[in-house]
């Protein structure tokens, strides 16, 4: 699986990805942060994103810290 940009595409409304935030991108540097890859779901509704990266279940991912890249969830590992 390969990173998938964000400005290039975004994952289907409700689709749970892997996202990649970049202190780069701001807000991510005053959280403490450099970069963070965490599981989030796109809301479908322009760049708004879920997720309890910060340890609020479903909490939204503020405009200061939108994803730069994303990708599809692997498959579990077989039991």
């Amino acid at each position: 699986m390969n990173w998938i940009k964000c400005s290039d595409r975004l994952p289907e409304p409700d689709q749970e990805v892997l996202i990649y935030l970049d202190e780069n991108e701001g807000g991510m540097f005053e959280l403490g942060y450099s970069s963070l890859i965490t599981v989030a779901t796109y809301t479908g509704a322009g760049d708004e994103w879920s997720s309890d990266w910060d340890a609020d279940a479903n909490a939204p991912i503020d405009d200061g810290c939108l994803p730069t890249h994303w990708m599809p969830l692997p498959e579990p590992p077989a039991a």
